[in-house]
């Protein structure tokens, strides 16, 4: 790290007022040579746009460093971003390029803060995005030859992208296939590396490359159109060559987002802030109030903002569980309507409660906004808008109206995840489920909704069985589970009945696993009612219908307020 004398030596303060940032000017050398360059201060509010280019963020170990010569003084920076430098260098002229781990000064929050709520000017103000993927192998060339070919693709119902036959393979080269003109050969394994580039996990990509006039791509000596990469990536996602597994989960999130959502005249309408939250989910950043702050100039473009709202306002000196909590809350208010609290569901409130976060709020670092309950209520309540009040003094409090519903009565134990392969363990599941139910006229036809099954169920060899056939099932099975005077043999008899209804259930098609899922348990009300609860739900719980909310909730009573446990 640079001692203090030499980032006051460096880092020349720069004026927010006017918008002022600092160009690096890297003078001409060599690859093998000590990177040498200048820092000029200039402003993305002058008159006159400087010409420069930007480098992004360079993925890579932040211990391994390298020295620079910057306006004469040695400094440490970021081995990545010295190797991007190189690649950059022109041999015979200075280059003027913007490059984050060097012209902002990395080590005061205060400017951090002013350059990353500039970030999205910066970017749409530069010449050219030269991104830097790495440097590459003995594979380069074929993969971006492959890459250029299949970007000429137009991916339809008849498309097909070949992989290389053996007498391609060991040339590494993609051709055009002789017996059918316009479908290529490609080389798979090339394309797989490219693809699992760490790039391609990068949140801050989004951003940077959507708000870029104009997008190249490094990989040592090689260079590539971004957008060729993205159209590549994008043919590829559409073809079912197992091949191609890796490299289309690896690059396809990032790659559709860009093709689909990165320039403002793409996107057609007004689009909320959850909108980016929830298309990015997928992606990685090395801070964690990057998830939130990394979204915000491309979020400014979209909706021509000039200033953002005090919640998403960025402030690296701020603590994350507060950076979170304030955009989960500027969500809600934009949104109008609940959907956030659909996606709370802790596995422990003494881990909330030490990080600090509220209960209605969400911890980016471990939201999956795929594994939300998905659940459109038709009652009353959910048609009537969302009036939330926050109080100043209070951040953490969100206050909200609705209605109590009925008290949880029981709760079985929370569904695991090997339970959900094996038969057998449904099966046991299932009865321990029937047998801890503190009622005995459940409503069946729920609990069988809950578990997926619709009105007619393939069952054993094919065999169709009505919803009517399963309910007379449950009820025998529930009886023998819950009577003390069972024996062991009645038990495992039950067990045995019990098995073929669990495959059904494993099998069943039409079987929601978005909502029996390992986090849910089944809890049940004192009339019978019964249905998925979150994970934490015990007797005494609350089931409550917030207004907006589209599913109920499950509220923990906590002193003069409650604690979300989630949607049910």
């Amino acid at each position: 790290m640079p001692s203090e004398v030499q980032i006051k030596a460096t880092y020349k303060p720069l004026d927010s007022g006017k918008k002022e940032f600092r160009i690096l000017i890297l003078q001409a050398g060599q690859h093998p040579d000590i990177v040498r360059a200048n820092l000029r201060i200039d402003s993305v509010a002058a008159e006159q746009t400087p010409q420069y280019e930007t480098i992004p963020y360079c993925w890579g170990s932040s211990d391994r460093r390298e020295q620079i010569e910057v306006d004469g003084h040695m400094i440490q920076a970021p081995a990545s971003s010295v190797d991007a430098l190189r690649r950059v260098r022109l041999p015979d002229r200075e280059r003027a390029v913007w490059i984050d781990s060097l012209c902002i000064n990395q080590q005061d929050p205060e400017e951090r803060t002013q350059q990353v709520a500039m970030m999205g000017d910066v970017y749409s103000k530069g010449d050219c995005n030269v991104i830097y993927l790495g440097e590459g192998d003995e594979t380069t060339s074929s993969a971006l030859r492959s890459i250029e070919m299949l970007a000429q693709v137009e991916p339809g119902e008849d498309d097909e992208v070949r992989r290389p036959q053996e007498g391609h393979r060991s040339s590494g080269r993609p051709t055009e296939d002789p017996e059918t003109p316009g479908r290529f050969d490609v080389d798979v394994e090339a394309c797989n590396r490219v693809f699992s580039l760490p790039w391609f996990g990068r949140l801050w990509v989004f951003q940077e490359a959507s708000l870029s006039v104009r997008n190249r791509c490094l990989i040592g000596t090689e260079e590539v159109d971004m957008l060729d990469l993205l159209r590549a990536n994008y043919v590829i996602a559409a073809n079912n060559d197992p091949q191609f597994h890796r490299c289309r989960y690896s690059g396809l999130l990032l790659g559709l987002l860009l093709l689909r959502h990165a320039k403002p005249e793409d996107v057609s309408e007004h689009q909320p802030f959850s909108f980016l939250l929830c298309r990015t989910g997928g992606l990685r950043v090395s801070e964690p109030r990057d998830f939130i702050f990394a979204l915000l100039g491309i979020y400014q473009s979209w909706t021509a903002q000039r200033r953002l709202d005090a919640l998403l306002t960025p402030d690296y000196r701020k603590p994350v569980t507060e950076v979170f909590r304030d955009a989960v809350r500027f969500a809600i208010i934009e949104d109008g309507n609940l959907w956030w609290l659909q996606q709370v569901n802790p596995s422990s409130l003494e881990e909330i409660d030490q990080i600090g976060l509220p209960s209605w709020a969400i911890d980016m670092r471990q939201w999956d906004a795929q594994r939300a309950i998905i659940f459109e209520g038709s009652y009353e309540g959910a048609k009537i808008p969302t009036s939330s009040i926050w109080q100043d003094n209070r951040p953490n409090l969100m206050s909200l109206r609705g209605v109590v519903a009925r008290a949880i009565k029981s709760a079985s134990r929370t569904l695991e995840a090997n339970v959900l392969e094996s038969a057998t363990l449904l099966a046991c599941w299932i009865l321990e489920t029937l047998g801890t139910s503190s009622t005995i006229d459940l409503r069946w036809t729920a609990f069988l909704e809950a578990l997926g099954f619709g009105r007619q169920n393939k069952w054993e060899g094919g065999r169709r069985v009505e919803r009517v056939e399963l309910i007379a099932y449950l009820r025998h099975w529930a009886s023998v589970s819950r009577d003390p005077q069972s024996t062991e043999q009645q038990i495992e008899e039950a067990l045995r009945a019990m098995k073929p209804f669990a495959e059904a259930l494993l099998s069943n098609d039409s079987m929601n696993r978005n909502v029996l899922r390992p986090d849910m348990k089944f809890c049940c009300d004192e009339a019978g009612n019964i249905g998925l609860a979150p994970q934490l739900s015990q007797e005494g719980d609350l089931i409550v219908v917030l207004y907006g909310g589209r599913p109920p909730f499950v509220l923990r009573p906590c002193e003069e307020d409650y604690r979300l446990l989630g949607p049910c």
